[in-house]
């Protein structure tokens, strides 16, 4: 009875522990298709992620491009602006230069004159009596002027034009423009005169006046004004 007992026991022990490692196999499974689950399910997390996180900077990086091109769009429409401005000012300064240099390169004054043509101008409150030259296309205020205008406040203009020459072929350099009111025989029109304090005469009336207030040279010009109570500029210093 006790080999059989024995026996018996033997057996089942060895039933057991045949059965057993299939119990290990079973669960190791298990674990590993769990991992493999987990990893999927990981990846297909850091796909949808990945996805997010690259259209949010897609769409970043398309703000970003479309504000440097409205930043290049602005530079450029300023900078269209700003050359505009200067093409407009430089054309401004030619049309200046060109109707109002040739007038100056013909300004040659004569310092000589005939006193049939001398004639009153009435200019800021003062009688310059002057004489008209026929070869002096713009008036011209000599020696004396800088002081003229400082004390009548008038504003200095530049001009483009460095100087005049005379008949004689002396140079005079222009130190500007001015612009002032230039009256003649009861009418007063504004007119732009030439400062030119080398010359020896205070003033050389142009053609400028002569056809501004349409003054026949041809004829005598006689006195305007019959009294000598005038406050002469010729005669002030």
């Amino acid at each position: 009875m006790s080999r059989t007992t024995t026996t018996t026991e033997k057996e089942t022990n060895i039933c057991q522990n045949s059965k057993q490692p299939k119990t290990v196999q079973n669960s190791n499974k298990n674990e590993d298709s769990l991992h493999d689950d987990l990893i999927v399910t990981l990846q297909e997390i850091l796909s949808d992620l990945t996805d997010d996180v690259l259209k949010e900077l897609k769409t970043v990086a398309n703000k970003e491009n479309d504000e440097i091109k409205d930043l290049n769009n602005n530079n450029k429409n300023t900078a269209k602006t700003k050359v505009t401005k200067t093409i407009s000012k430089s054309k401004d300064r030619f049309k200046q230069r060109k109707q109002f240099c040739p007038n100056i390169a013909r300004a040659i004054i004569s310092e000589y004159h005939n006193g049939a043509n001398c004639i009153e101008l009435y200019i800021n409150g003062w009688y310059f009596r002057g004489f008209i030259d026929t070869g002096t296309t713009v008036t011209c205020l000599g020696m004396g002027c800088l002081d003229f205008v400082q004390r009548n406040g008038l504003e200095i203009f530049p001009c483009y034009q460095p100087y005049i020459r005379t008949a004689d072929g002396q140079i005079n350099d222009i130190v500007g423009t001015v612009r002032i009111n230039v009256g003649y025989n009861g009418h007063t029109k504004p007119l732009t005169v030439l400062l030119v304090p080398s010359l020896k005469i205070r003033i050389s009336i142009g053609l400028d006046v002569v056809n501004t207030f349409n003054i026949r040279v041809s004829q005598y010009v006689s006195r305007l004004y019959s009294s000598y109570d005038y406050n002469y500029y010729n005669n002030y210093f």
